[in-house]
């Protein structure tokens, strides 16, 4: 049995921080690149091994192997240097925000409650709690985060008689995401966009008549739908991102064939992924 383990606290000052340009900077690139503020960042790393079987002379062993890690961070030093990326993230329906004291992975959006049954309307929650049919921005606050609070590979390997395989799982769990499909694709649809694909939810899983709780907006609504919480989804999630398989010839039929070793293998990767969101 292996097992390490690690904790960091690290301090970067100051911090090269990536900025979203928008169009209206003129800009050629999509980022520009800032030497200012300061970032916080802790976190752990936990790693484990054991061999069920251990048989080397034989050709024969199993073992499996995990490990999970979590971080947060945090900004400052920023002050209001940001502010004009702050209001044209607003603009442009970014989630991302620079603001003293938050974590760059925060997302950032109106809350929503959902769907009225009755109009078929979104409502919308203000920063003090009260509802209401107006999206105003100013309201928006940290509805999730982008970064998972577990992640890691669960793996296992196996080998016999020359036979083996590697298996290793990715695994993703507590983080948030802003789901771009069913804001593109589902209510902001256009008469221009009509020709290339649409998601199907925007047929069948809209609100058609008074009292219909639905996750989506009255198809007869063409006005523009805001970006808001109700858009933002756990993301957890398990794929298969490495399968490999080969044999290893006996040194015997190696030295035949006047070679050191024989081994044929193939691998395949990203072979499956689970998840509970829905996205193309």
């Amino acid at each position: 049995l292996t097992l390490t383990g690690d904790y960091y606290y690290k301090t970067t000052d100051p911090l090269l921080i990536s900025i979203a340009m928008p169009p209206s900077a003129g800009a050629t690139g999509d980022v520009m690149y800032e030497n200012f503020g300061k970032q916080t960042t802790q976190g752990y790393y936990v790693q484990a091994s054991y061999y069920i079987i251990r048989r080397m002379a034989d050709r024969f062993w199993w073992s499996v192997r995990a490990n999970v890690r979590g971080n947060k961070s945090e900004l400052s030093g920023i002050g209001n240097r940001l502010d004009m990326f702050n209001t044209e993230g607003r603009s442009n329906n970014s989630t991302k925000r620079y603001y003293d004291g938050a974590d760059p992975d925060d997302i950032w959006a109106v809350r929503s409650a959902g769907i009225d049954p009755a109009t078929g309307k979104e409502v919308f929650i203000t920063k003090e709690g009260e509802y209401t049919y107006d999206f105003n921005s100013k309201d928006e606050v940290i509805v999730g985060k982008g970064r998972p609070k577990m992640e890691g590979v669960v793996g296992t390997s196996f080998a016999y008689k020359g036979f083996s395989m590697n298996l290793d799982f990715r695994y993703r769990y507590g983080g948030k995401t802003f789901n771009s499909v069913l804001f593109n694709k589902v209510e902001n649809i256009s008469a221009g966009s009509l020709s290339n694909n649409q998601d199907r939810r925007a047929l069948y899983d809209r609100w058609q008549k008074p009292g219909d709780v639905a996750q989506f907006k009255s198809i007869a609504n063409s006005q523009y739908t805001p970006m808001s919480s109700r858009f933002v989804q756990t993301d957890n999630s398990l794929s298969l991102e490495s399968l490999r398989i080969g044999y290893e010839f006996s040194p015997e039929v190696a030295k035949k064939m006047g070679l050191n070793t024989l081994k044929l293998s193939g691998y395949m990767n990203d072979i499956f992924r689970l998840t509970n969101i829905k996205q193309e």
